[in-house]
């Protein structure tokens, strides 16, 4: 007597079955009975639910993840708009100065009130200002800002003790983050020093864009006067 053929059992795993659903996308258009019977577990409340109610599910969470992207993006571009307006006020206003203690008073004064900045320091090379309070020594030119002068670009995120206490020695404990930007045109004029009870105001992965905005036009305007 013959025997007959062995059947061959073919072994499915859940990598065959993905596989052959990611080669056949339509395949369970062409099975409206089994996509009735396919029930999944509710991610939440742990309930079984179909896997059409899966899919909404899964659509409805990433377009919530598209929307809160979207409102991030306009948040930034809203508060972008906001600093170019406070930016283009504060040019203004430092065409209206008349003299470097002009410009100083002003910035500080745009600093703490518009752009709403806990602390604001700024020092001057000698030849800048003769206001002994605001000079920086030749030594202390040499010693804690040669580095930085060299850098030329603005500093920040948390800065060296030595920054902080030298410009803000009263208020050392409170300052979490800080923005150093140097004042320059053909050569150095001085140092603007911003700090922020924050330590994400001045975090040291934001753009450094507005903050040399903000140092090209003191610098500007310093210039102006010591020429005028």
């Amino acid at each position: 007597m013959t025997q007959p053929a062995e059947q061959k059992t073919e072994t499915l795993d859940a990598t065959s079955i993905e596989e052959y659903l990611e080669k056949h996308p339509d395949f369970l258009l062409n099975k409206p009975e089994l996509l009735a019977q396919l029930q999944l577990k509710h991610m939440d409340s742990g309930n079984t639910v179909s896997l059409i109610e899966r899919q909404v599910q899964v659509l409805r969470d990433k377009n919530k993840g598209l929307e809160a992207k979207l409102n991030e993006l306009i948040q930034i571009a809203r508060d972008n708009e906001q600093l170019s307006t406070q930016l283009h006020g504060f040019a203004s206003n430092l065409l209206e100065t008349r003299s470097v203690s002009d410009v100083l008073a002003l910035t500080e004064d745009v600093m703490r009130d518009v752009f709403k900045i806990d602390f604001v320091s700024m020092r001057m090379l000698s030849d800048i200002t003769d206001d002994m309070l605001l000079v920086i020594d030749e030594q202390t030119e040499s010693d804690l800002f040669a580095e930085f002068f060299t850098l030329n670009k603005p500093m920040c995120g948390k800065l060296s003790e030595e920054y902080i206490e030298y410009f803000f020695v009263e208020h050392l404990d409170q300052v979490n983050s800080a923005a150093m930007l140097p004042l320059k045109s053909v050569q150095h004029l001085g140092v603007l020093m911003l700090g922020s009870i924050d330590a994400q105001r001045f975090s040291d992965d934001k753009g450094l864009l507005f903050l040399s905005h903000i140092g090209d036009l003191i610098s500007s305007a310093l210039v102006a006067h010591l020429h005028s």
